[in-house]
């Protein structure tokens, strides 16, 4: 069970915004994969069809795409994209998502998903805003910092007059004292 006291869902927005960074990231890591593999295709390695009409490049790159999203969902419980937007794929039933639950979701999830695009409309429509992934696997896309309500405020000459200066070096140090410690 996920114990984030009250969990705040993602929004379709960010989501989609995380799989675009995702998008960009894995293209850029499949660059060499995809030169290596134009080369060969220009060799005539390669270049015949496999299954139906999708060539052995096509399924390699495919198998890369698939690789990239189970890697990240099942080894950390993020993307790159999720992470740097703030976000946290968990499972409804234990405190992070698994790797069984990671390959069905980003295999036959994303499938599902992607056909005519539904699955990722039908989040539109919910208010979890879960996906056809998410309800197959028990899983949520959660904010890991809640989001800020307004600009932060800074304090007026007359709020600090008198107070000790704070050292930004000494920033996010808590200071400890021996009760705390026994």
């Amino acid at each position: 069970m996920y114990t984030q006291a009250k969990p705040v869902i993602a929004g379709f927005g960010r989501r989609c915004a995380a799989f675009v960074l995702d998008l960009l990231l894995w293209m850029l890591l499949c660059l060499p994969l995809r030169l290596l593999l134009s080369l060969l295709g220009a060799l005539g390695v390669g270049s015949s069809p496999v299954f139906f009409h999708y060539t052995g490049s096509d399924l390699l790159l495919t198998a890369s795409f698939a690789l990239y999203f189970i890697a990240f969902s099942g080894g950390c419980g993020t993307t790159p994209g999720k992470r740097v937007l703030g976000m946290r794929i968990v499972s409804t039933r234990t405190d992070r998502l698994c790797w069984a639950d990671a390959v069905y979701r980003e295999t036959v999830g994303r499938f599902l998903n992607n056909l005519l695009l539904i699955g990722y409309l039908s989040a539109l429509l919910d208010r979890k805003r879960r996906t056809i992934a998410d309800r197959l696997c028990d899983t949520r896309v959660v904010l890991i910092r809640p989001p800020v309500s307004g600009p932060p405020s800074v304090p007026t000459a007359e709020q600090t007059a008198g107070k000790p200066r704070v050292d930004p070096c000494a920033m996010g140090q808590a200071e400890v004292s021996q009760s705390d410690i026994s």
